[in-house]
């Protein structure tokens, strides 16, 4: 029994990556598990918004950040200016990194009329921020 290297139909000498061709395989990551929150943030002068955004974290890593032990220094975080405080009001939904940034994109849309405009709040995340309780879920302030 002959092999095809000895029929010189392929050489073994001249395979190469080019010329092997292996079928490619995409591995897609797992979807994450991710958040839509909306939260209530005082500030030091007694004024008060409303933030809906999403994460893959927890709401209190995303709010205050968290140390990274691999980098060695504090990452993340909203950027809340001192003597500020924030209540998680409600998770309004919990799933795919996809489904949920759809969701909160049009929760931002839907509510483009109320959204807070005025000088920065935040370190990030002014865009997200609203004037009042848009969803009324704030049993707090009923």
């Amino acid at each position: 029994m002959k092999t095809l290297a000895s029929r010189k139909l392929i050489s073994t000498t001249h395979i190469t990556k080019h010329t092997l061709r292996l079928p490619s395989i995409v591995v897609k990551p797992a979807p994450r598990p991710s958040i839509v929150y909306y939260i209530r943030i005082r500030f030091k002068d007694k004024s008060t918004v409303y933030k809906i955004g999403y994460t893959s974290m927890n709401t209190d890593k995303r709010v205050n950040g968290y140390y990274d032990r691999r980098l060695g220094r504090r990452v993340g975080g909203m950027g809340l200016p001192c003597g500020c405080t924030w209540v998680n009001v409600a998770i309004l939904y919990k799933g795919d990194r996809e489904n949920v940034f759809r969701l909160e994109q049009d929760l931002h849309r839907q509510w483009a009329a109320e959204r807070y405009y005025g000088p920065n709040r935040l370190g990030n995340g002014n865009s997200e921020l609203y004037r009042r309780d848009i969803l009324g879920l704030d049993i707090a302030k009923r």
